[in-house]
């Protein structure tokens, strides 16, 4: 498999004050050429829809050597590792001319549009027709694993929004890249960001309430956010993770 690269340049209204993309903008510039990728490959958003099937982000991890700045250019390279049973990682680099500047891995699934189960993906032709990169990295890649829930007792603050249809994608739930957004903006984190991490639980659809938990250790911010169903009951939706 050759590596897909995409070619960017940094617009006004990608950036924050302090004239860096912003990070919500680089989460959605990675997804956008992953979706481009995958059209490629023959398992796209489209092809997939058509066989009752989407692709969803069970979790993953950014690091962040710096962000690139107003006007820059910049490419981001992706491939895939050799799947699992239910799960398929995929790399990122980005760079700016030679420069490595951010680097990550994504697991995606697939999951089926009517029971919301995840399939197995060693059973469908086209995940086994492609030539995987198994590449050996000259750099240290990300941990990829499940966060952990935190104690109730340690929390410090708690944000409760709506979910808007501005929010949602084409799977008609709230986009991934909105998680990082809700919980760096909400809480007004504007330090600057070294790594994050992401888990993704249930998905949230528009007009439901999601409640956000902030908490504090050290260098690191975890933020926990649930939705809340009709009866109440708060079930875990997301989890990040920022350094």
């Amino acid at each position: 498999m050759e590596k897909h690269i995409e070619y960017f340049k940094v617009e006004v209204d990608d950036v924050s004050v302090n004239h860096e993309m912003k990070i919500n903008v680089l989460q959605k510039k990675i997804q956008n050429v992953s979706d481009n990728h995958g059209s490629i490959l023959g398992f796209g958003f489209d092809d997939m829809s058509n066989i009752g099937l989407f692709w969803v982000v069970t979790r993953l991890t950014v690091e962040i050597l710096r962000l690139p700045i107003l006007n820059e250019s910049f490419r981001i390279e992706t491939w895939l590792e050799t799947p699992g049973r239910v799960g398929i990682n995929r790399y990122y680099k980005l760079f700016v001319e030679n420069e490595l500047i951010v680097y990550g891995v994504a697991k995606w699934a697939l999951v089926n549009r009517n029971t919301l189960t995840v399939e197995r993906l060693d059973q469908f032709d086209f995940m086994n027709e492609i030539d995987y990169l198994d590449e050996v990295l000259s750099f240290r890649l990300p941990v990829l694993k499940k966060l952990q829930r935190r104690n109730t007792e340690d929390q410090h603050l708690t944000i409760r929004l709506c979910a808007t249809k501005e929010m949602l994608d084409h799977n008609n739930h709230v986009n991934n890249t909105e998680y990082i957004k809700m919980a760096l903006e909400e809480f007004n984190d504007l330090r600057k960001i070294r790594m994050y991490q992401i888990s993704y639980g249930v998905a949230i659809y528009e007009g439901q309430t999601i409640e956000m938990t902030r908490y504090s250790e050290d260098s690191e911010t975890y933020v926990e956010g649930y939705v809340i169903d009709a009866f109440g009951s708060r079930n875990l939706s997301f989890q990040v993770r920022i350094l």
